[in-house]
Parts: C-alpha cells; sequence; structure tokens
C-alpha cells in the first residue's frame, strides 16, 4: 500500500485574500484564485508579494498546496507561510513550502496543526517581472496512512492533449495542447471509520468540485513519486464498492487533473 492523502476542506474559498505588499495586474486580480480553472491566475505588477489570506475565525490548518496554471506552470520560484493570531507577523514561524516547477505543484504537511485566523503568503519570483498564483489550499487533510491505494493496482498515465493531422504524403501537422494527469487504483480492505470519510469525500465533491490527492508524500514508489503522483483533481468516475469480508470493503477510485 501506498499513503494516499486528499485535501478537500480548502478555507481559502471561505477567505478573504488581500496584499499587504505589491500590487495585483489588473487583467489577472487577486479574486481568480477563487476560481476552478487553474488557467484563470492571479499575477501581480512585481516579482516578490505578500499576501494576507484572512479565514474570517481561528481554525486549525496542517496542509497547505498550490498548483499553477496548466499552461504556463508555476509564476514563482519559492513561497512561505505564516500563521497569526492577529495581522501583526512579528514572531510568527517561517514554514517554507516545497515545490517542484517540472510537476507544477508545491505542498507541505505539517505537525502538529497550527490554529489561526491570519496567514500571510510570501511569494517570490526572483528573475522574473512579475508572481503569478493559479489555486492554493489552506485545510485540514484526510489521511489513509494504513490503508492506500494498492500499488500492485495503481496507475498512472500521463494524457498529451496535443493534437496530430498527417497530410496525404505523411507530414505531421501539430498543434500543441496542455498535458493532463490520470490516476487510478484501488484501496483494499476499507474499514468502516474508511469507507465514511472517503464516501463523505466523495459526497462533498463529486464530479464537479475538484479537490487536492497526494500518493505517496514520501516519496517511496520512484524518484520524485511525492511529485509525480500528485495533483489539483477531480473524481473522474463514481466510486465502486465490492464487500470482500465483514465489514470491510475494496474500492476503485480513478482522478483527472483539473485544467
Amino acid at each position: 500500500m501506498s499513503n494516499l492523502t486528499f485535501l478537500s476542506d480548502n478555507r481559502v474559498l471561505e477567505a478573504n485574500l488581500s496584499m499587504i505588499t505589491g500590487t495585483e495586474n489588473t487583467q489577472f486580480p487577486l479574486s481568480n484564485i477563487m476560481n476552478d480553472f487553474t488557467t484563470k491566475v492571479f499575477r501581480s505588477n512585481e516579482d516578490n508579494v505578500e499576501l494576507l489570506v484572512d479565514l474570517q475565525s481561528t481554525v486549525a490548518i496542517d496542509s497547505f498546496a498550490i498548483v499553477g496554471s496548466s499552461v504556463n506552470g508555476l509564476g514563482l520560484g519559492d513561497i512561505s507561510i505564516y500563521g497569526s493570531l492577529s495581522t501583526d507577523f512579528t514572531g510568527a514561524t517561517k514554514i517554507d513550502i516545497d515545490i517542484n516547477a517540472n510537476h507544477n505543484f508545491g505542498f507541505k504537511l505539517f505537525t502538529p496543526d497550527a490554529s489561526y485566523r491570519y496567514w500571510k503568503i510570501v511569494v517570490n519570483n526572483t528573475g522574473g517581472s512579475y508572481v503569478e498564483i493559479s489555486n492554493f489550499y489552506l485545510g485540514i487533510k484526510t489521511e489513509f496512512a494504513n490503508n492506500g491505494i494498492s500499488t500492485e493496482s495503481f496507475k498512472y498515465t500521463d494524457i498529451d492533449n496535443s493534437k496530430t493531422v498527417k497530410n496525404k504524403y505523411g507530414q505531421r501537422f501539430i498543434d500543441q495542447y496542455n498535458k493532463i494527469k490520470s490516476l487510478s487504483g484501488t484501496m483494499k480492505y476499507v474499514n468502516a471509520t474508511e469507507f465514511d470519510e472517503l464516501n463523505n469525500l466523495y459526497i462533498q465533491n463529486r464530479r464537479s468540485t475538484p479537490l487536492w490527492i497526494i500518493v505517496d508524500p514520501e516519496g517511496c514508489m520512484a524518484n520524485d513519486s511525492e511529485w509525480i503522483f500528485s495533483g489539483y483533481v477531480y473524481f473522474d468516475a463514481d466510486l465502486k464498492w465490492s464487500l470482500v469480508a465483514p465489514a470491510l470493503y475494496n474500492v476503485s477510485l480513478k482522478f483527472s487533473e483539473g485544467t
């Protein structure tokens, strides 16, 4: 089994976002972060910005994730976050976010959780002329540490959406488009507690609301597997449950990358 983590209760979507330092490009406003599409981005006029996330109340947070545009990738070089009970972040602990530009993704799962109302997001893009952010997550994780995806059932496909047409001479004419991931696998011997957790995740998101998935966050399955097998995804099929023993189920999962 490989550890499986879901991020589905994104408190950012209920928060107030504002800028502490920097200015937004009026054609790419900060409010674009609230949009499900990764291609609808926020863009600053500077290569360094600080964002303020007001969660409206003090809540526990143990996870952060970020994804870039499915067309342009991550529009940043590094990112860190700070939590505080007020808008004064003096003395706040810095949490550096691990990112991988090649796989257009970044995340940090931290323990213990941190209970704050305000979060400062510091983003740098040294050498660029602006910072660009697509979507990011602040919330609590749902982790299946003892019953993840069965490795022998796991399937990963990198789908290239480019279109190729051949003429009668065999010459290729290619329209290049983005690639998307497809992930699937089976969780085996799901007990009653895990059944409820996973079924509630599906009811909450179904096939119309994106969520975040991290398969193998420890990077044990392959080089860079914590990046290759992670993403901002949709359920791509209904959950398929099969009873294999009293109060134990197998369930088939399938996800496709959000764009």
